[in-house]
């Protein structure tokens, strides 16, 4: 199969006269609905019943209910090009490996099978969604501290020569893929990364320092143990 080339997706039937897109199975029923809505196109019984379930008499589908599949079918296609990454659904199911974006424009990654009505923002722990490609940007301004599932850069903004410790999460396969960068914002004193399981870093440092001011270092998890990148 060749290369299909990127063009312009546009909505079936979105600017036909008005009573030319019905409610799916409305005209079936003996009371024809006529829409552009998604949500009342899909509302009846005979929409997940399929093109039987919309016949009267064994006569053709209303033209109608054929224009609404057009219209609904495109339009979702049509969005999907347009957002790259669709809005999180209370009501889709995801699995491992989905992908959402929130209210805030963050990217998460399903880390669940069978994972419905759990909003990313909320349940974003690694038990259902995790930050996908970046996340918060987080100032610190405690001597101590520990990665949570938002985070994504780490600033370390104390004052003086306060040392300052930052404890990335237990290496694991729901943490595979995720990158942490740590910047040292202050003058005096160091920034150590350990990991919280007392695992090593790159299978050699048990923690590692640096103390050089404005310097960032970048870490990334394969699974089964962080990585010095």
């Amino acid at each position: 199969m060749t290369k299909i080339a990127r063009k312009t997706a546009k909505i079936f039937s979105l600017t036909g006269p008005t009573g030319q897109v019905g409610q799916f199975g409305s005209y079936a029923a003996g009371a024809p609905v006529y829409t552009l809505d998604p949500d009342v196109i899909q509302a009846l019984a005979a929409y997940t019943g399929g093109v039987y379930s919309a016949l009267v008499n064994a006569a053709p589908i209303a033209f109608q209910d054929m224009n609404a599949l057009g219209l609904l079918t495109s339009q979702q296609i049509a969005y999907l090009l347009q957002s790259g990454v669709p809005a999180y659904d209370s009501a889709t199911t995801y699995y491992v490996g989905s992908l959402v974006k929130d209210s805030h424009l963050n990217v998460y990654i399903s880390v669940a099978t069978n994972n419905t009505n759990h909003e990313p923002s909320t349940y974003g722990n690694d038990i259902y969604w995790r930050i996908y490609g970046g996340g918060d940007i987080v100032p610190v301004t405690g001597n101590i501290y520990s990665v949570n599932p938002p985070d994504y850069l780490i600033e370390a903004t104390l004052s003086g020569a306060t040392p300052f410790l930052l404890i990335l999460p237990t290496p694991s396969a729901l943490n595979k893929g995720r990158i942490v960068l740590v910047k040292k914002m202050f003058s005096g004193g160091n920034v150590t990364v350990q990991a919280e399981d007392a695992s090593q870093i790159d299978n050699r440092y048990d923690s590692y320092s640096w103390s050089t001011q404005y310097q960032t270092k970048r870490f990334i998890c394969d699974g089964s143990l962080w990585m010095l990148i």
